[in-house]
């Protein structure tokens, strides 16, 4: 979490073209947030964690809505607005299939013989989101052909 917070800290500084510690400030503000977030109840918790979700969603699809097409071209793989839309179920299911297999360590204390049963688990997750993420990718590369 702290690299990552250091990393939004960097867009921060980038973005208000401030100093070092425009980034030092937001990576701090993220990790304590993190930290407050964990150590409240369970609800407020997932309450909180629903909300960000749902910012980031909304602001997902706002920010492909207003971009014009013109705008949202990568010349290296001549893939244009419409492209990037055809794509994207496959990046949805790519990013929860992430999330699934990243949630098996939060399930570790809920399996019977957590030392077996959760590598065993952690190996399929592994084999799924691979085959998946191979196949987007041979789905991507098609689509550039």
């Amino acid at each position: 979490m702290p690299s990552s917070a250091l990393i939004v800290g960097e867009y921060v500084r980038k973005c208000f073209s401030g100093g070092a510690y425009y980034q030092l400030i937001t990576a701090i503000f993220i990790v304590l947030s993190g930290m407050f977030v964990n150590l409240s109840e369970i609800k407020i918790g997932a309450n909180i964690q629903l909300a960000i979700t749902l910012l980031i969603s909304i602001m997902g699809v706002v920010l492909l809505v207003l971009a014009p097409p013109s705008m949202i071209v990568i010349p290296q793989l001549n893939l244009t607005f419409a492209g990037i839309i055809s794509i994207l179920p496959g990046i949805v299911v790519a990013f929860w299939a992430f999330a699934g297999f990243e949630n098996l360590t939060f399930m570790a204390g809920e399996f019977k013989n957590p030392a077996k049963d959760l590598k065993i688990s952690m190996l399929i997750a592994l084999f799924c989101c691979g085959l998946l993420y191979l196949l987007l990718s041979e789905s991507v590369r098609n689509k550039l052909e």
